[in-house]
């Protein structure tokens, strides 16, 4: 991963107006707004260092910051800023595939945000490539020790209990979990659980079973 450089632009803290980044190789674009444009960029780096994944601050994690040039576009009172952002970001197409800014019109975020079509492929286009992601044997070895002995709320467990209502499982897939759970033993408290939960399910097949009777008499 490229390194992402610690020292700020040469751009004054006390500068307040629009300011646009842009990677020099291929002309795209982040059209931004600070009452202090200096310290605006170290919060883009902070951003970007810590994992975040906006676009912009992704590009700038992958590529490296030394690969992009910071520019004042305008200086202007703090009263303006969001027009004058609006009007730049129009002005240099940033809003779309050319560019990074994921919203085209500033004044609507983040209450009412709409995003741009180019937002939305860009969106689309990384959840495809997550879906044909595969980790490897480690990776799924790291995942389940993170994930054992972690507690799961009621809301969480009502939530898959609901998504696999109806669910097919492949045959295949049936094995594999029947062979997972030979030997397993379950705790008195989990017994107990299930006991209860038979029982209320009984109950209400039962309490079914005579309301439809009484319907038919």
């Amino acid at each position: 991963m490229p390194e992402i450089e610690q020292k700020s632009p040469t751009i004054a803290d006390c500068i307040c107006g629009i300011y646009f980044v842009f990677h020099r190789e291929t002309g795209r674009g982040y059209v931004g707004s600070s009452t202090n444009i200096g310290r605006r960029f170290r919060e883009h780096r902070n951003a970007a260092i810590n994992g975040s994944m906006n676009c912009f601050h992704r590009a700038i994690r992958e590529i490296g910051a030394k690969h992009f040039e910071w520019t004042v576009l305008e200086e202007c009172p703090s009263g303006i800023l969001v027009d004058r952002e609006l009007y730049w970001i129009k002005a240099k197409n940033s809003a779309s595939l050319e560019g990074f800014n994921t919203v085209s019109d500033p004044k609507v975020y983040p209450f009412g945000l709409v995003r741009t079509p180019a937002t939305i492929e860009r969106i689309r286009q990384s959840r495809f490539t997550a879906k044909k992601r595969k980790f490897s044997e480690e990776a799924c070895r790291n995942i389940s020790r993170g994930l054992t002995g972690r507690p799961v709320s009621d809301v969480t467990k009502e939530r898959i209990r609901c998504a696999q209502i109806g669910k097919y499982v492949s045959p295949e897939t049936g094995h594999k979990i029947s062979a997972a759970k030979l030997g397993s033993r379950h705790s008195p408290e989990t017994i107990q659980r299930m006991k209860t939960a038979h029982t209320l399910r009984w109950a209400n097949i039962k309490s079914q079973q005579h309301g439809q009777t009484t319907k038919a008499r």
